[in-house]
């Protein structure tokens, strides 16, 4: 390996372990405390053979004013003069006992999490007081580290925004798709999970086609059944393993066989009709469908109907309608969409036909 080579790979390291923050850690020398009476410090006793807290009253109580900036817990670095009746440590925050351990080895000894007790950020007066001590039997403590807490990341990320295609229950894909997704407000996360489900299979319960725990965009699938409806669904994930809500999009596959969109022939496109109730709209459909729908709506918004007219398509392919809501002044927009109930699942397979323009009027 090159040293070039070897020097950029290091730098590539170096730069990565910079990138991860380091939680925050503040430690206090145990000789730092002040020393009262029954306290002192002891040479040799600490670290590498460093200088150590020694405490041997029980009466002593040796304090220091500690500032943290993070939620942390306390670890006590200690050893004990001898074991023979170990003493023990006690830990006071602020005037109140917060732990009490045994001190049961003459090494030096991480007791870590001491007294289970956390730390909120602030300045707190931190006490060690020392019990079952005689002749020999001391404390010596070398160190107090307040380790900052690691917080779970709990936050999920934004939920993704599926961009193609759009939601429909009339044929608007193939059986080969595409879909067509991204990350919300310029986050970049982890991984996405996308899943295609068949609907109404499995008695309208819903079968999964395929699940990818880690789908990048865009996501095609092939081989998709005729005449039905399927549901893409996209998640995101954190690098916590965090989800995001998820967004989906129901689309329909064209049926196996050719249907001829449904057609107005009466009224006449751009004709005048009569204001009422009783007006006739007639029109053709494939002879394989079942129902025509019409809809349609003023220039307002408003629509022709509370609900959609509906009338059966007979054997020829004639349908007609009569329109109940024409009762407005005013050009409505008129369409038709027939219904083949045999494909597309319970919503039936939807065709739209062109829409025609007529202006009501009175007669």
């Amino acid at each position: 390996m090159s040293k070039l080579l070897k020097v950029l790979l290091l730098g590539c390291v170096l730069t990565l372990a910079a990138a991860v923050p380091a939680l925050a850690q503040v430690s206090v020398e145990g000789e730092r405390f002040n020393k009262p009476s029954g306290v002192s410090v002891a040479g040799g006793k600490g670290y590498s053979g460093g200088k150590a807290l020694r405490i041997f009253s029980e009466k002593a109580i040796a304090t220091k004013q500690v500032t943290i900036t993070e939620a942390s817990t306390v670890d006590i670095r200690a050893r004990a003069g001898q074991t023979d009746g170990s003493p023990t440590l006690t830990l006071r925050v602020d005037g109140v006992n917060s732990g009490t351990r045994r001190i049961d080895s003459v090494d030096l000894t991480d007791y870590v999490g001491y007294g289970g007790v956390t730390l909120q950020p602030g300045t707190y007066t931190i006490g060690l007081k020392a019990g079952n001590v005689a002749q020999g039997r001391n404390v010596f403590v070398d160190v107090l580290t307040f380790e900052a807490e690691e917080i779970p990341d709990t936050t999920p990320p934004s939920t993704p925004i599926i961009l193609s295609p759009q939601s429909s229950f009339e044929p608007n894909i193939d059986t080969s798709p595409t879909f067509t997704f991204s990350a919300t407000n310029n986050e970049t996360p982890a991984r996405f999970s996308c899943e295609l489900v068949d609907v109404y299979a499995n008695n309208a319960q819903g079968v999964t086609v395929e699940y990818d725990s880690n789908c990048v965009s865009p996501k095609s699938y092939t081989g998709l059944d005729y005449g039905k409806n399927y549901s893409f669904r996209v998640r995101a994930y954190d690098a916590a393993g965090n989800a995001s809500a998820e967004d989906d999009v129901w689309v329909t596959t064209p049926a196996d066989h050719f249907v001829a969109k449904p057609a107005i022939t009466s009224p006449a496109d751009n004709s005048s009709v009569c204001l009422g109730t009783n007006t006739v709209i007639s029109g053709t459909s494939d002879p394989t469908t079942d129902t025509v729908v019409l809809r349609g709506n003023t220039q307002s918004g408003a629509s022709i109907s509370g609900a959609d007219e509906t009338n059966n398509v007979d054997s020829q392919g004639n349908w007609s309608i009569t329109a109940t809501e024409l009762t407005q002044a005013g050009t409505y927009t008129l369409y038709p969409n027939s219904i083949d109930w045999d494909y597309g699942g319970p919503n039936g397979y939807r065709l739209s036909g062109d829409s025609i323009s007529v202006e009501a009027v009175n007669c």
